[in-house]
C-alpha cells in the first residue's frame, strides 16, 4: 500500500516502481464516487461509479476496504486484488490513512509506505497545480491531511 494524503505523491511512486520493476506489480484501480477529473479515464485512474452502486457494492461485501474521504466514497475491490493475486504480481494500493486502517483488518502483514509531503506549503502548490479543486476545498484537504498523519 501506498499510503498518504493528497498531493503527497501517491501517484508519483506508483508510477515509478511500475516502470522500475515492469512485471512485478499491478495497480489495484479502486472505485470512487467522485466526480472525474479532466486527465483521468474510467478503468484506468478509478473506477467511477454512482454512489447508489457504490452502496449497492458495499451491500454485497464486493469490498476489502471503503472510506469516505472529503465527502466522497473510495474503496478496493476484493475481485480487483484477486485478480492480481492469479497473476502472481504484487498489487499497488494508492490509499489514504483511513482506507489503510481498513485495509490492514483484512491483511495484517500488508506492506505499507506512509508519504507526506515535505512541507504544507508543497502540498498546497501539488494541488492547487492540479486545478481540481476550489481554493477553501484546497485548505481542508490540509486541514484534514494534517490531522491524518498526526
Amino acid at each position: 500500500m501506498i499510503v498518504g494524503p493528497s498531493g503527497a505523491g501517491k501517484g508519483t511512486l506508483i508510477t515509478t516502481l511500475m516502470d522500475t520493476f515492469p512485471g512485478l506489480f499491478s495497480f489495484s484501480v479502486s472505485y470512487t464516487t467522485r466526480g472525474m477529473r479532466a486527465n483521468e479515464v474510467d478503468g484506468v485512474h478509478y473506477n467511477f461509479v454512482t454512489k447508489e452502486t457504490f452502496e449497492k457494492m458495499k451491500d454485497n461485501n464486493e469490498f476489502l476496504e471503503t472510506a469516505n474521504v472529503h465527502g466522497n466514497y473510495y474503496g478496493t475491490a476484493k475481485a480487483g486484488i484477486d485478480k492480481i493475486s492469479q497473476q502472481n504480481k504484487i498489487p499497488l494500493l494508492d490509499i489514504d490513512v483511513q482506507g489503510a486502517i481498513n485495509f490492514v483488518n483484512y491483511f495484517p502483514y500488508a506492506n505499507c509506505i506512509l508519504l507526506s509531503a515535505p512541507s504544507v506549503q508543497i502540498m498546497r502548490e501539488r494541488l492547487q497545480k492540479r486545478s481540481t479543486d476550489t481554493e477553501a476545498v484546497i485548505e481542508t484537504r490540509i486541514k484534514n491531511s494534517v490531522q491524518e498523519v498526526d
